[in-house]
């Protein structure tokens, strides 16, 4: 089963590799750093927002990031708060067409873990549009938070062939001794984008699994659909 799913995922690495221009490329890279938890929490987190700017505004201004700044970063705006917001806006709207650029070549099951604190709402896959999944479910368990105080679930999202989706199987890492950001592989976690958006989620079953003596995950088991374009049904009479 393994061996199953790291076939699929290489096939996915060969079509972002050919099917993605470079500035496509550079859009993906830069909602794998730091510039994709900000834009998730756009009207949300100001603090978020906030404290990645402040970080940018500092670390592409070192000389051993002239490179990053001027092509992977050459569309986010330093120049203040306000236009930060705009280019990270501007940015999200870039990246949802490229969520569809890729096929699955078989059915494949991927998992989302999502842990919750009991106070907050609760809310299906993502508060956002963008989903982020893995195939592998260990890697997916990393991101349970093991403490009581929070409500925890996994997602078994079943997508079938041709499924339309997205890959980046790079991140933007630094370098702590210099700030020096680096482009790398090296934590790759075999994740799979969704657009929430572009599919119809049906409901299979529920179990729980264990964490602790008084926690457990909810298991959430879905087929994916996707949803046909009404204009392309459109017909002449």
């Amino acid at each position: 089963k393994k061996c199953r799913w790291i076939i699929v995922y290489n096939g996915l690495i060969e079509q972002f590799n050919s099917k993605y221009e470079e500035e496509e490329k550079n859009l993906l890279f830069l909602y794998k750093s730091k510039i994709g938890l900000a834009i998730n929490s756009l009207n949300k987190n100001e603090d978020v927002v906030n404290g990645v700017y402040e970080y940018y505004k500092k670390v592409l201004t070192n000389p051993k990031n002239m490179f990053m700044n001027f092509t992977v970063f050459k569309d986010i705006s330093l120049d203040s708060l306000e236009s930060f917001r705009e280019s990270l806006e501007t940015i999200n709207e870039k990246i949802e067409p490229l969520l569809s650029k890729l096929e699955i070549e078989d059915p494949i099951t991927v998992y989302r873990m999502i842990s919750v604190k009991k106070d907050d709402e609760t809310y299906f896959l993502s508060k956002e549009n963008i989903i982020s999944t893995s195939i592998d479910i260990d890697e997916c368990l990393n991101f349970c938070i093991n403490d009581n105080d929070y409500n925890h679930y996994l997602y078994q999202i079943n997508l079938p062939k041709n499924s339309k989706v997205a890959i980046c199987p790079y991140t933007i890492g630094v370098n702590t001794n210099n700030d020096q950001l680096i482009l790398t592989t090296r934590k790759d976690q075999k994740e799979i984008i969704l657009n929430k958006e572009l599919y119809d989620f049906k409901h299979n079953n529920e179990s729980e699994i264990p964490l602790s003596e008084k926690t457990t995950i909810k298991v959430i088991s879905l087929d994916a659909k996707e949803k046909i374009n009404r204009k392309q049904e459109t017909r002449k009479i």
